[in-house]
């Protein structure tokens, strides 16, 4: 028996990431179905805000959103997926920002989204966060040889996986080099590390890694 949900079922349903991509290939809702949804939270449109005149240009970027869309492997979803489902409203969103602010957009997604980011830019995106490198198919070299000139990434510095909490300061010293080396020539790079710093991170290379950045703010 199919499911034909009301557009009140729909917007529940959909209110958080686990059951949209449920919705979509469970219950085969079409995008277009989402349509009034999208548009009713896009500020200045159905919902009179006016965030823009309430705080002017003391906003420099806004993290638009925390969806993850890739894992250690492989992208969450397809591309394809990916344009019906999520990119329509992601441009609708960015559009009215880059129309009525000065405001830069952000989109935080972790995990290997390489085969993502053209439609990232093409959607409206300014940043990337975190850049996770330790992730299938994303080379910080091969990242910035193709975004880097459309694309801030913002983080990538680095491994919160790997290399801060287990490796040496020697080692993090060296990586935290190279990746200012890769990302930063020619700007469009704001140093972070991967991912949040988790506890029982060696004081030792903490210090390591803010002592190098400090080193290496001048990467010319």
């Amino acid at each position: 028996m199919a499911l034909e949900p009301c557009d009140e079922q729909i917007e529940q349903f959909f209110e958080c990431f686990t059951c949209v991509v449920a919705g979509y290939f469970l219950m085969q809702v079409p995008a277009h179905a989402l349509d009034g949804i999208r548009l009713r939270r896009i500020p200045g449109q159905e919902v009179q805000l006016d965030p823009a005149g309430a705080v002017g240009n003391r906003v420099t970027a806004i993290w638009t959103t925390g969806t993850d869309l890739g894992t250690q492997n492989a992208s969450f979803i397809s591309l394809e997926a990916y344009r019906d489902l999520f990119k329509p409203f992601h441009k609708a969103v960015n559009d009215w920002m880059h129309e009525h602010t000065g405001w830069k957009s952000m989109i935080h997604s972790c995990g290997s989204v390489r085969s993502l980011i053209e439609d990232f830019i093409d959607a409206g995106f300014d940043i990337l966060n975190p850049v996770q490198c330790s992730a299938a198919n994303m080379n910080p070299s091969e990242l910035k040889s193709a975004f880097g000139d459309r694309i801030t990434f913002w983080g990538g510095g680095v491994d919160t996986q790997h290399t801060l909490p287990f490796g040496t300061p020697k080692e993090v010293r060296k990586e935290v080099r190279k990746r200012i080396k890769t990302f930063a020539p020619g700007g469009g790079f704001v140093f972070a590390t991967v991912h949040n710093i988790q506890s029982r991170v060696p004081v030792e290379n903490l210090l390591a890694m803010f002592e190098t950045v400090r080193e290496s703010r001048s990467y010319r």
